[in-house]
């Protein structure tokens, strides 16, 4: 900024020499401490171009330019000293969870220095009185929630460890903290999982477009016939359908953590990739990545939807989502569409989706999350996703609900590794400043 109001041009060697030299890196730390050098260095520009014109010497301007940077960069380092003070307190952290000792070891790695005490327990009775943020584990909660509003009343974050919040463990934050949840006591979730949800997107949708179930079923019985190859005198079915992505457009709902990984993927594939985002007044400017942006909103996504060969869907399910592709959404699409949902269900409604798949109106899908879930282990092993029978559609990839990771080496150190990182920010920079955070009225 000093450079460019400078009257002078001739001012950028001597600025940017004497910024290098007293390290003002720290401008990028402290934003109200730049604001305060930068001024500095404007005055001294155009103090030094009005003595330069005046006769002065280039390097007697440019001492004293330096001298009053100098001064500057004295308060700097007594400022940054100051705010990288450690908290008069440490933050204290329960993880109300069982943690491997190899990955509770990588989470003491990231937060270690930080003033960052760590406990872990599966028993709740165990969190500490004084506990700043209790990191909750992802399976059934029961009554326990109530016994740790009690154990713990000052307790001023809850972070939920796994990517967006289902309805059920929101009522019962809701019953155990009342109004103070989402004011006083900060709620929190994860998106440690969005790469491995976002090539699961992927996967699904090269599954889907390429039909390779039906073909991998058929030559595991030795049928090659899906290939379409012609034989001397023999008459040989068509080749198995098999859709060119590349040229096609996409459309993605929902450009967040997952979406827009999803969207960058889908551009390296040669597609036209347009998205929408919530909160976003685009109309359909590029981004950095290539894609097109969009807001949301029903009307918006009426105009997008004709010019959609794909569909992927990363939206959470809230009061805006629900519902948000029916069949008046679907009829939109072209006949060869192909649409994957790894967000929620219910954006998409559960008839609309199978008439369509039934009727080949849609091409073919790849789903990843469902209307019916097993309610406990003894029933993971016989319970169908659905009340239609998606499963006997060999134009449909189904999934269990696959995409997070669940339980995989690999997503759960990210979860821990992401723990640590967000527990780092609230310890540096205070707990308003830790990511994630939960919206209770935009419910995610």
């Amino acid at each position: 900024t000093a450079v460019a109001l400078s009257p002078r041009r001739q001012t950028l060697p001597v600025l940017c020499d004497t910024t290098e030299q007293l390290h003002i890196s720290s401008m990028q730390r402290h934003s109200f401490l730049a604001v305060g050098i930068g001024a500095a260095a404007i005055v001294m520009g155009t103090i030094e171009a009005a003595l330069r014109r005046s006769g002065v010497r280039k390097t007697a301007c440019s001492r004293a330019a330096c001298h009053v940077l100098q001064y500057f960069s004295a308060i700097d380092k007594i400022v940054c000293k100051w705010m990288s003070a450690p908290r008069s307190s440490p933050l204290r952290v329960f993880l109300w969870m069982s943690i491997p000792s190899s990955r509770f070891d990588l989470l003491n790695s990231v937060t270690s220095g930080k003033g960052i005490l760590l406990k872990a327990s599966q028993t709740i009775e165990e969190c500490p009185r004084d506990v700043d943020v209790v990191v909750l584990r992802g399976s059934a909660w029961t009554t326990e929630l109530e016994t740790l509003s009690q154990i713990a009343p000052g307790v001023k974050a809850l972070v939920v460890s796994y990517a967006g919040i289902s309805a059920q463990h929101l009522r019962q934050l809701k019953s155990a903290f009342g109004e103070r949840l989402g004011t006083d006591i900060q709620l929190h979730n994860l998106h440690h999982n969005a790469p491995i949800t976002a090539e699961l997107a992927i996967s699904l949708l090269l599954a889907a477009a390429k039909f390779l179930l039906p073909a991998d079923l058929r030559l595991r019985a030795g049928d090659w016939r899906p290939r379409g190859l012609p034989f001397p005198g023999r008459q040989v079915e068509a080749p198995m359908p098999m859709l060119l992505l590349s040229g096609r457009r996409a459309l993605v709902l929902g450009l967040g953590a997952v979406g827009s990984r999803v969207a960058r993927v889908l551009k390296s594939l040669g597609m036209e990739v347009s998205a929408t985002r919530r909160g976003c007044s685009g109309r359909g400017e590029a981004d950095p990545d290539g894609v097109k942006v969009f807001g949301g909103g029903r009307a918006q996504l009426h105009s997008l939807l004709p010019a959609a060969d794909v569909l992927i869907i990363c939206l959470p399910a809230t009061a805006e989502t629900v519902g948000l592709v029916g069949e008046a959404e679907l009829s939109l699409l072209p006949r060869q569409a192909v649409l994957v949902n790894v967000g929620r269900a219910q954006v998409v409604d559960e008839k609309a989706l199978y008439n369509a798949l039934s009727s080949n109106k849609l091409c073919a899908a790849g789903i990843d999350v469902w209307y019916n879930y097993p309610p406990d282990y003894d029933a993971a092993s016989c319970t169908q996703p659905s009340g239609y029978n998606f499963a006997a559609l060999k134009n449909v990839v189904m999934s269990p609900h696959r995409g997070g990771g669940v339980g995989t080496e690999d997503c759960e150190r990210l979860r821990v590794q992401t723990i640590g990182e967000m527990l780092t920010i609230a310890a540096e920079d205070g707990l308003s400043h830790m990511p994630n955070r939960w919206v209770l009225e935009r419910g995610y």
